[in-house]
């Protein structure tokens, strides 16, 4: 595994009633990224009063309980769930039947990387669907028990557009649900790295991060305070930044502990406990490699039921595969569609290095090669290209080669160490 430093997280404070998304500039001039901004409702500033602390409006739960009473509850023990057995079924509980929960979009990208290809042969619409297959979106839910399910609504990562990462409270490790909603798998705690840099469920052990700082910065994001950790391990940094969401304390662990299991560190209760929700994290490594997650926009759910159940009900469980995956995360039209020429050619990638790589086309990822394996992805028109490969995390793997692709021939590039060149002194 390659060394992760420890980025720092900020977490703010907010709660919002119904279901308008909150951007993250929306009411405090903080940038994130590509957001439209939009004002928030009437309500919302009635509703962050209240949950920065209010004393004079406590929540209306339908149970009875109130936000101050709901973090008192003792706290859940979890236990890892079993890799080759199907996950037990959720107990339920009262705080399960608030109708409910967070909605968050969210995204990881590699710093300073500005992807550069154009499809410029589509119309707008199929353009925006071919775009969404080389980014790195989620679409995350969070129930008020912390029951979490984290949609890769972008197609650029080592499993196809459309899977899904389920956490429970009650349990550490993730459940792998496929894109058809038929399958899962169990990721034991540890396994995420593994999964994300290599496509293999390979159990790494948790290191326990330290913690330099933990501070209020005078940021704001969606409304609240900023408070931001920088934790350090033998990998790198992680700097995670919270907010405080007091109307739905538990919600954030889990999605908190994935973020820390990413990077192969534990999830510390003074970081991810409640009433804490991650808002960005930045994974720096100790070579070269960094890897940002950014919550784009974010609503509490007050008018619909909840819909998390982990494991889904109608699933299969499995206890070895992975849902299959494309050489290309880009489909033929798309591939056709890079220049304005009608010819095209074919791209082979060999990968002899233990790590999986992701293959970019002028700075863009549109494949992913895993171990020891090779991909052919054809059908990319004709044209000049930066051709580069890089792990999950952003480190260089191979750096950016000029190479014309076209008809007629298969364009190769091939990741291995020098000193494995065979028997050069």
């Amino acid at each position: 595994m390659q060394a992760v430093r420890r980025p720092s997280w900020v977490l703010i404070a907010l709660a919002l009633v119904g279901c308008d998304w909150l951007n993250d500039d929306a009411d405090t001039g903080v940038a994130a990224g590509n957001n439209s901004v939009s004002p928030a409702p009437t309500s919302t500033s009635q509703v962050l009063d209240r949950t920065l602390g209010d004393p004079t409006n406590l929540d209306n739960d339908p149970s009875g309980e109130t936000s101050a009473s709901a973090s008192q509850r003792p706290a859940i023990v979890p236990k890892p769930f079993t890799p080759q057995q199907s996950a037990p079924p959720p107990s339920k509980t009262a705080t399960a039947k608030i109708p409910t929960s967070l909605s968050l979009e969210a995204r990881f990208d590699w710093p300073g990387s500005n992807p550069g290809l154009q499809f410029v042969k589509l119309e707008e619409e199929e353009a925006e669907v071919a775009s969404a297959r080389v980014r790195r979106n989620l679409q995350v839910t969070a129930e008020l028990d912390g029951t979490t399910a984290v949609v890769m609504t972008g197609g650029a990562f080592p499993v196809p557009q459309g899977s899904q990462l389920l956490a429970r409270p009650d349990h550490l490790g993730h459940l792998l649900l496929w894109p058809d909603q038929a399958t899962y798998r169990v990721l034991p705690p540890g396994s995420l790295p593994a999964l994300l840099r290599e496509r293999r469920v390979d159990v790494a052990p948790l290191v326990t991060p330290k913690v330099e700082k933990d501070e209020q910065t005078r940021e704001r994001r969606f409304g609240g305070k900023v408070q931001r950790a920088v934790l350090n391990t033998e990998r790198g940094t992680i700097t995670l930044d919270r907010i405080e969401i007091a109307d739905a304390p538990q919600a954030g662990a889990p999605l908190c502990r994935l973020i820390m299991e990413i990077a192969a560190a534990q999830a510390l209760p003074k970081v991810c406990g409640a009433p804490w929700l991650p808002v960005r994290a930045l994974y720096e490594l100790n070579e070269e490699g960094k890897l940002e997650f950014v919550v784009d926009k974010l609503k509490i759910v007050t008018d619909a039921p909840s819909s998390v159940e982990v494991p889904p009900p109608r699933a299969r469980f499995s206890s070895r595969e992975l849902p299959a995956l494309q050489p290309s995360f880009l489909r033929g039209a798309e591939l056709a569609a890079l220049t304005r020429n009608d010819e095209s050619g074919t791209l082979t990638v060999i990968n002899r290095e233990e790590v999986g790589a992701f293959v970019l086309l002028d700075n863009t990822p549109v494949g992913f090669v895993p171990p020891k394996g090779r991909s052919h992805i054809a059908g990319i028109s004709k044209g000049g290209y930066e051709v580069a490969l890089r792990d999950f995390f952003g480190r260089p793997l191979l750096p950016p080669q000029r190479h014309e692709i076209g008809p007629d021939q298969v364009t190769e590039v091939e990741l291995r160490r020098p000193d494995t060149d065979g028997g050069a002194p």
